[in-house]
């Protein structure tokens, strides 16, 4: 339980599946679209290989359940998909950008205080997946399930995307 006193910061609770849920701060969720057109990318990676067009911009679509799980199966994704549309500052040129990211369930605002703060999920966790350290800034507990925060302007970069390519 929280203390009066400890401040709190308000996050939007993301869920990707029943098992992989994580954060983001309350300014870098943009908007939420209900069962967007998304085009297919042939050549692409599994977790990023849609894309939508939204206000005459080509937005990519990543599927973090895929990206932290590759080996499952996903016959149950929904047919009507959830995108949460997130803003992240490039480094290189200072743009804000817009990404979409492939959503279970609409996102929650939930606050969270200093108090919270854990470390990363690991082996002994439900829906560890050993991933969540590469694009996770810190970690913290909303009712006794440990949530990562995301990192999106690393999760949407090159160096990050040369990482994973690197692996396969």
């Amino acid at each position: 339980m929280q203390s009066l006193n400890q401040p709190t910061q308000r996050a939007w609770l993301l869920s990707f599946s029943p098992d992989f849920q994580a954060a983001v701060g309350y300014h870098e969720m943009s908007q939420v679209i209900m069962s967007p057109t998304l085009f297919p990318i042939a050549t692409a990676p599994d977790y990023c290989c849609e894309l939508m067009i939204m206000q005459q911009q080509i937005l990519p679509i990543m599927n973090i359940r895929k990206l932290l799980a590759p080996q499952q199966n996903y016959l149950d994704i929904q047919s009507h998909p959830i995108i949460g549309i997130a803003l992240y500052q490039n480094k290189n040129n200072g743009k804000v950008q817009s990404i979409g990211m492939q959503l279970n369930e609409s996102p929650k605002l939930i606050n969270v205080s200093d108090e919270q703060a854990c470390d990363l999920p690991d082996e002994a966790d439900i829906g560890y997946a050993p991933r969540w350290a590469d694009f996770s800034l810190s970690c913290f507990l909303h009712q006794d399930k440990k949530i990562p925060i995301l990192n999106i302007a690393y999760l949407f970069s090159r160096q990050f995307r040369q990482k994973i390519q690197n692996e396969l």
